[in-house]
């Protein structure tokens, strides 16, 4: 609380935005399983296709927005393709894997 001409007010907030991270120590394909059981990868597989990762599309505007300012601040430019932020891959359209 700040005062101000006698009178108490609240700070000024914003909301709160959180990342999870599992650390390295505590990811889910670390963990053990069945002998022989295949794991897959769910942090690299899309929310919508049964995974855990957020594809860009989804992804809050704000962090997009505040990673082109911090790239402005170094003067670098964001290589990012627009298309990947406007909505999921049409069908026949190849997106890469590294699995």
């Amino acid at each position: 609380m700040s005062r101000q001409g006698g009178l108490e007010t609240a700070p000024t907030c914003t909301p709160v935005r959180a990342a999870a991270w599992h650390g390295p120590n505590n990811h889910p394909a670390l963990k053990p399983g069945r002998p022989g059981e295949a794991l897959r990868d769910i942090w690299a597989i899309d929310i919508d296709k049964g995974g855990n990762a957020i594809p860009y599309y989804l992804e809050d505007p704000f962090l997009r927005t505040e990673f082109e300012e911090q790239m402005a601040r170094e003067g670098a430019v964001p290589r990012m393709e627009p298309r990947l932020y406007e909505g999921p891959p049409a069908d026949g359209l190849e997106i890469p894997t590294f699995m």
